[in-house]
């Protein structure tokens, strides 16, 4: 009897013992999960340098950290003029330390095609006489890191009347005379099939990427609509659905920069829920 009263004693000391390890794991766990997800800053991460050989080996820039997606993002958007002027960028970044945002969508390439980031890749650069420019976008960036700011670079992509005014033959064409198409107030788009142009892009992504920005944000990724649609040819894409166009568009992206780890995101225009 004695015997037996031992044994279930030591049945219930074992099942005691592993019931508290099962606990004290769970517990860890959820801790550490916890954490990466509200304080992503305590986890940075990099992205894959091989990716970024083209851009590292001409001396460009070295590795930088990325911070993790915040669960929600919540944003202030700033233009690269913002971006370009330390006492205004101050206060956004201000904002974003003390209150919920967590995340600054910020300019690369506005709806000018002016690229604002620096860069020693003469594909890439556009007048700095003309339009915003921040060249110390590197240093910014790891200070918003710093403060556990999740940066998000903006692209705007087909509408670029400064490459079209230098590559016309990438550009949309009227259709009477074979000139650059122009919406309603000036501006030129790029044949979102041009492939050409996508290279363009994606060189200016994996700039972006070495400077530190965590997600590319692509924008005006949409045909003309603003004009006279019905004097508009598309020397590129042709007779091919515009569906099918973008489809190709996004395909290239995704392969391009699968392997680099940065996220991607797209803006939709307003008018792709009516049409």
């Amino acid at each position: 009897y004695i015997i037996m009263k031992l044994n279930r004693t030591k049945v219930r000391n074992d099942r005691t013992i592993w019931l508290f390890i099962i606990a004290v794991i769970v517990v860890a766990g959820t801790l550490v999960f916890g954490l990466m997800v509200l304080i992503p800053r305590w986890f940075p991460i990099r992205y894959n340098a091989d990716d970024l050989a083209a851009v590292d080996s001409a001396g460009i820039i070295s590795s930088v950290t990325h911070i993790k997606t915040p669960t929600p993002v919540k944003a202030l958007y700033m233009t690269a003029c913002v971006a370009g002027s330390r006492e205004l960028r101050s206060k956004l970044a201000d904002i974003a330390d003390k209150t919920e945002i967590n995340s600054l969508v910020i300019d690369i390439k506005d709806y000018s095609g002016t690229v604002s980031i620096p860069s020693e890749d003469e594909a890439i650069q556009t007048d700095p006489k003309k339009g915003c420019h921040y060249s110390d976008a590197k240093d910014f960036i790891a200070s918003l890191h710093d403060k556990g700011i999740y940066v998000i670079g903006r692209i705007t992509v087909f509408q670029d009347p400064y490459y079209s005014k230098f590559h016309p033959e990438l550009a949309v064409k009227r259709a009477s005379d074979g000139a650059v198409w122009k919406d309603h107030k000036g501006l030129s788009f790029i044949d979102v099939s041009a492939k050409p142009y996508w290279d363009y892009i994606v060189k200016i992504g994996q700039q972006a990427i070495a400077l530190g920005f965590d997600e590319l944000n692509f924008d005006y990724i949409r045909f003309p609509s603003d004009g006279d649609m019905k004097d508009i040819s598309y020397p590129w894409s042709g007779k091919m659905e515009k569906k099918e166009a973008l489809r190709l568009f996004f395909g290239y992206l995704n392969k391009e920069f699968r392997d680099t780890g940065v996220i991607l995101s797209a803006d939709l225009f307003g008018m792709t829920t009516t049409n």
